[in-house]
């Protein structure tokens, strides 16, 4: 899902429209991607951040933040990985191609409540 007022729509269509390599600087903190860097504006205020939020450093390149992430990050926001791609990124090796699309909030949530249906019987 993707935020909409963070960074400029160009560079939110950059961060779709390229394939993005997982780093081996990779960590439980967060998945760093490497690629064609994003043009990231000023910091901003702090901000609270959940696991899958996906900031954009001064250097331009993505972090997707993981299990062992801060509670508060002051880079601009991105948008947020699906919640059932998380798992499946963190067992990504170093230098994976990935790649990424935008979907709708009412979709995610209905996966969502698929996947919780399904392991409560």
């Amino acid at each position: 899902m993707l935020d909409s007022s963070d960074l400029a729509a160009r560079e939110r269509q950059r961060f779709i429209d390229q394939r993005w390599a997982l780093s081996p600087q990779s960590d439980r903190m967060g998945a760093r991607l490497c690629g064609e860097p994003l043009r990231a504006e000023a910091l901003q205020w702090s901000q609270g951040v959940v696991g899958g939020s996906i900031q954009v450093p001064p250097d331009g390149q993505p972090i997707v933040l993981m299990a062992d992430r801060q509670t508060m990050g002051g880079y601009p926001l991105l948008g947020w990985l699906h919640p059932l791609d998380l798992p499946r990124l963190a067992q990504s090796p170093a230098h994976q191609r990935l790649g990424f699309r935008p979907v709708e909030r009412a979709q995610v949530q209905a996966e969502l409540r698929q996947f919780y249906r399904f392991f409560r019987g």
